[in-house]
Order: structure tokens, then sequence, then C-alpha cells
């Protein structure tokens, strides 16, 4: 599973490079301020906006797909 993960992050970054999304927009895999946010939390998905250290309009999948749906509609 953590090389599928790895895999599909990995994938994910070169894709919004393609896409020419600035790379302050967006953190993948980690928590980072002022950014949207992708990260695996060990059981679930989670994309967020992370502000002061809260997470906004926090939504929570099963899947990465549609984690990365979400994701991609908020970076865009």
């Amino acid at each position: 599973m953590e090389n599928i993960k790895t895999t599909s992050l990995n994938e994910l970054a070169q894709e919004l490079k393609i896409l020419g999304v600035p790379e302050g927009y967006y953190s993948i895999g980690v928590n980072r301020d002022v950014r949207i946010c992708i990260i695996f939390d060990g059981v679930k998905w989670v994309v967020y906006y992370s502000e002061r250290g809260r997470m906004e309009d926090l939504k929570e999948f099963s899947s990465f797909a549609d984690a990365k749906i979400e994701f991609l509609k908020k970076v865009s």
C-alpha cells in the first residue's frame, strides 16, 4: 500500500506541474499552511485548505481517485 500511495502522490505532483499549477498553491502528503492539502491519514484520504493550523473545508474519501478529483477542483 505504501508504494502505491507514494506512486499516486508522485504522479499527482507531475500532473500539477504539467497543468502549470504553482507549487505554492498546494501540498501533497504533508500539511502546509495556506495551501490546499491532500494527505492519507492512515485510514482515509483527506483534502482541505490549511490555514493557521486549521483544516478548513475538510473532505474525506475512501479512495485516492475521489480525493484527487476534489483536490484538482480546489487547485484549479
